[in-house]
């Protein structure tokens, strides 16, 4: 469920848009690099306004060992019960990793715009204490570029077998609420029963995240964007309440002979699966859940709208 919301902006004052104008000129003139192969993103920046784009891609063997070192390094995929949710994507890591890597390799691109991205897939899993059975914090998952077809089975029956496990955890009224978007009377007495926290919420759904990140000219620092939407299955919840008999594996069997059937290749899809394909989403029952339309380009590795966003108000700033 997407709510959409209306902001009234005051209009500009016709100098000041003028100057950001001419500010974002110097940069859509300013030779920019994409450390990315992906055609969508390279579309994605033209159509913002850049125009001298050039792609150097980082090496796949290099990208690998960069995001296995960031996973080994991470060091808060587990979260307390009621701690912060707020913390670096790391879809935003592996794109400052890339800037990183490209600037390294490359020192004469001091007066060149720098430019990545990455898409990771999260899930969320509730940890329970053995002992007591009480809930003492969330796990969270990332999903990435897959190795082949084989992984890509054995991980989503995996992840949909966890949901599928997670929306049995809950209260079934608390199943029900989440596939309606409408609260419950007894949620305070599920919250003491289970000791949940805003984590339940994320039990049950799917995280998209793209991270982009950029270095400009003169600039000590990379500068990330991070963009999310979160996604829920209502055919798992069914499967979870038992008001649909086909289990986890099948589904995962029809999703992976549909995505053949269209020739997307999993291995260059972050977690495997390509959530923005309707066929997909409609195997799934997919529902965007969140307070705002989600952004253009999100499943395909560069939401511009973030991007245009970004820049005006780094411009703004600036005149």
């Amino acid at each position: 469920m997407v709510i959409e919301s209306e902001t009234f902006v005051p209009p500009m004052n016709p100098d000041k848009e003028a100057r950001i104008n001419a500010e974002l000129d110097k940069y859509f003139k300013t030779n920019t690099v994409l450390a990315s192969s992906s055609d969508f993103r390279f579309d994605a920046l033209q159509s913002v306004g850049f125009r001298d784009v050039a792609s150097t891609p980082m090496d796949n063997d290099a990208e690998k060992a960069l995001v296995l070192r960031l996973l080994e390094d991470r060091k808060y995929n587990f979260r307390v019960s009621g701690s912060s949710l707020e913390q670096i994507s790391l879809a935003e890591d592996v794109a400052r990793g890339k800037v990183e890597h490209i600037l390294e390799s490359s020192p004469n691109l001091s007066d060149s715009i720098v430019v990545a991205a990455d898409t990771v897939v999260e899930s969320a899993t509730p940890v329970i204490n053995p002992s007591s059975g009480d809930f003492i914090g969330t796990k969270v998952e990332y999903l990435l570029k897959p190795a082949d077809v084989e992984e890509v089975k054995i991980n989503l029956i995996s992840l949909f077998e966890n949901i599928v496990a997670s929306f049995r955890f809950l209260s079934n009224d608390l199943v029900e609420s989440y596939k309606s978007g409408e609260e419950v009377e007894n949620n305070d007495a599920i919250q003491h029963n289970f000791k949940l926290t805003n984590d339940a919420v994320l039990w049950t759904y799917l995280r998209v995240n793209t991270g982009i990140a950029m270095k400009f000219p003169g600039e000590p620092t990379i500068q990330t964007i991070n963009s999310s939407i979160y996604l829920l299955s209502k055919k798992l919840a069914d499967i979870a309440s038992s008001k649909n008999d086909q289990d986890v594996e099948a589904v995962v069997d029809e999703l992976l002979e549909m995505m053949k059937q269209k020739n997307i290749d999993p291995q260059n899809i972050a977690g495997g699966l390509d959530y923005s394909d309707p066929d997909i989403r409609c195997i799934l029952d997919i529902e965007e859940v969140g307070y705002i339309k989600p952004e253009a380009g999100i499943y395909s590795g560069l939401p511009k709208d973030a991007l245009q966003k970004y820049l005006q108000d780094k411009v703004a700033g600036q005149v």
